[in-house]
């Protein structure tokens, strides 16, 4: 699904081709593109037999990230970028895994002939990539500054018996110094916002490694293309209200004031 701020794009008499020749919020001179890959739960009505003995997966982490599509939207409407999520749960297919991917599928269907598989890949992954990508390049034609992409996620606070120690984790390519640059910069606001705002760098996962945003760098160049994903705690969104919003007006305040502090080497 693709929205402007957080209204479907024919709520406001937009069709797609319309849309992406707007003009989008910069950070540091680039076009903003937001997108959510984890934000449903749902699965399809033709594929829900498949989960009848995986139902109680679908509302935990594993099934969606809680909390990701809440902030996605909040920084949508408040910087007014165009939003991509997804409408379905990963366990149906994983948009942040190629799909070659081991782990592109679950168990539920990954035992499915490959046809099916192939039908899941045509209708629901590569549909939900093809217009992120699409948007990320129309975008590079319009602004010779290229493209900062906001992936937005969260994580589970104990996985495998193990607690995860952190409010916020950035996930980025350590190669590249824009994004590490952001990274830093971002970690310092939030701790001068709340001294208890643990941040950590690329964690719980290392941006480097087989998500979308690492497919993005191959296909664009690095003055193109500079991208971070967010991974916050679902302790958050689920547990502590007054901390959530906290951390959500934080976040609209970095990104919106990323442009002037950045105006004067936007291709770092």
């Amino acid at each position: 699904a693709l929205t402007y701020g957080c209204c479907p794009i024919e709520c406001v008499g937009l069709s797609v081709s319309a849309w992406l020749l707007m003009k989008n919020k910069l950070v540091c001179g680039r076009s903003l593109v937001l997108s959510c890959e984890h934000a449903s739960h749902r699965i399809p009505t033709a594929w829900r037999t498949h989960f009848v003995k995986q139902s109680h997966k679908l509302q935990t982490h594993h099934g969606w990230d809680p909390g990701a599509l809440e902030l996605a939207q909040r920084l949508a409407s408040e910087l007014q970028a165009p939003l991509h999520h997804t409408e379905w749960s990963r366990l149906l297919c994983d948009c942040n895994r190629d799909e070659d991917h081991p782990e592109v599928f679950s168990t539920a269907i990954q035992a499915l002939p490959g046809e099916k598989k192939q039908s899941i890949l045509q209708q629901y992954h590569r549909p939900f990539r093809h217009q992120v990508e699409q948007q990320i390049s129309d975008c590079i034609q319009r602004n010779a500054n290229g493209v900062f992409h906001l992936s937005l996620h969260s994580f589970t606070p104990r996985l495998k018996g193990q607690l995860r120690n952190c409010e916020l984790g950035v996930m980025f390519d350590s190669r590249v110094a824009g994004e590490k640059k952001l990274a830093e910069e971002l970690a310092l606001h939030l701790a001068g916002v709340d001294r208890h705002f643990r941040v950590r760098m690329n964690y719980p996962y290392v941006g480097r490694e087989t998500y979308f945003q690492p497919a993005l760098r191959q296909k664009f160049t690095r003055s193109e293309y500079l991208g971070l994903q967010l991974e916050v705690n679902q302790k958050l969104p689920l547990r502590q209200k007054a901390r959530w919003q906290r951390l959500q007006r934080a976040l609209v305040e970095f990104f919106r004031s990323a442009p002037q502090r950045e105006k004067s080497n936007p291709k770092a």
